[in-house]
């Protein structure tokens, strides 16, 4: 199955739209059945880290923390 993972900046903003997105992509009518119900992940960032900021490895093993905390 496709996965999507969410990874927005580690502030107040970041996982406010995390949540946001998620919600948007999996719920429709207020039922768990969007178009990607089950399949969004959310890689929350430490507070202050932006993405653009990291490297190739730090994203990887943050993709494989969110993976694995589902």
């Amino acid at each position: 199955p496709k996965r999507i993972t969410l990874m927005f900046d580690g502030d107040n903003a970041g996982y406010n739209a995390t949540r946001k997105v998620a919600n948007t992509l999996q719920y429709m009518n207020g039922k768990f059945q969007g178009p990607f119900a089950g399949s969004v992940y959310s890689s929350y960032l430490p507070l202050g880290v932006n993405p653009k900021n990291l490297n190739k490895s730090q994203i990887q093993d943050l993709l494989n923390r969110a993976k694995q905390e589902r």
